[in-house]
């Protein structure tokens, strides 16, 4: 197990959210629900108690078998974790949230997740399995009749149910995080956004923190494939701290958010990397280093995916 107190977050319902988690986009590095399972396990082992996934990212059965195992071997006990996982938005109808809530849990073998996400505001052809309908040309297929507030309405049951202790959204901005609070009876406790050091989405960040929604940042690390001139992505500022640190480029750009109060959920399937993204939040990066390092924000998204048809389309505000 790394040697590392891992701090939470506090969430306005009361629970509280580990500030670092293993994301499960793409199966952390691997395709088959056996490689998933083990990535989990091991990362329990080490000390992650944040686990992340989604509907979408097809790595639910997968996921559920490694918490499972962590558990049988005593590892840990099932209130020790922090799971979520996101509603994908073919099952965006009121009706539909419930069922495939369900559907998730059978999946990971859970009673409950601890967090449940709207992944994005914007409906598509409701569709039990095909996750992108299509038409004839090709073009993912809208549901602009469905409101994401009646999508919230079955999030709002779901939470009611016991089936999940805290919901939240994923992917909305202001406007729409304003529209959701003067129309919910229940509120979204978090945010989870693109949030790395090219992109530090600071405006958004500010917003939810003052509105007591915490943020949690999804491709805290693709500031290393962003390449920000012809020369590739620009480092030196990054390199420079973590040099006088004795840390790598990863834990100190982990740590830039950290310390901004951003849950961070980085994916490896490395047992090393696993264990150096976690003793990321033992680095303590002075005021100087904070002010260089947000002085790389280009404020340019690298995630623009293919809803910009939706009426709800998220990225046409400023934030």
């Amino acid at each position: 197990m790394a040697n590392v107190t891992v701090p939470c977050l506090d969430l306005k319902d009361g629970h509280k959210i580990p500030i670092v988690g293993l994301g499960t986009w793409q199966g952390t590095g691997e395709t088959d629900e056996g490689g998933i399972a083990t990535n989990v396990e091991n990362a329990i082992s080490i000390g992650y108690r944040h686990i992340d996934t989604a509907q979408m990212y097809f790595a639910e059965a997968g996921v559920g078998k490694g918490i499972r195992a962590a558990i049988d071997k005593g590892m840990v006990r099932r209130e020790d974790l922090f799971v979520t996982t996101k509603l994908w938005q073919t099952h965006s109808r009121r009706e539909d949230v419930v069922r495939h809530l369900r559907k998730s849990l059978d999946k990971l073998q859970l009673d409950y997740v601890d967090l449940f996400l709207v992944h994005w505001p914007c409906p598509l052809k409701p569709m039990e399995e095909n996750m992108f309908p299509k038409n004839d040309k090709g073009e993912v297929i809208f549901a602009d009749d469905i409101d994401y507030l009646d999508t919230w309405k079955g999030m709002e049951e779901a939470h009611d149910l016991g089936l999940t202790k805290s919901i939240g959204v994923s992917n909305f901005n202001k406007r729409q995080i304003e529209r959701l609070l003067a129309n919910c009876k229940t509120r979204p406790v978090n945010n989870q956004v693109e949030v790395h050091l090219f992109f530090q989405n600071r405006d958004l960040v500010k917003f939810c923190q003052a509105e007591g929604i915490s943020v949690t940042g999804y491709r805290n690390l693709q500031f290393l494939n962003a390449s920000q001139s012809p020369e590739g992505p620009k480092t030196d500022v990054i390199e420079a701290i973590a040099n006088r640190l004795g840390k790598t480029i990863q834990q100190v750009a982990l740590k830039f958010q950290i310390q901004r109060a951003v849950a961070v959920i980085p994916k490896s399937s490395n047992g090393e990397r696993l264990k150096q993204n976690l003793e990321a939040v033992n680095i303590q990066l002075t005021d100087d280093d904070m002010k260089a390092l947000e002085g790389l924000d280009t404020n340019k998204r690298t995630l623009d995916f293919v809803f910009n048809g939706s009426k709800y389309y998220p990225f046409a505000d400023p934030y």
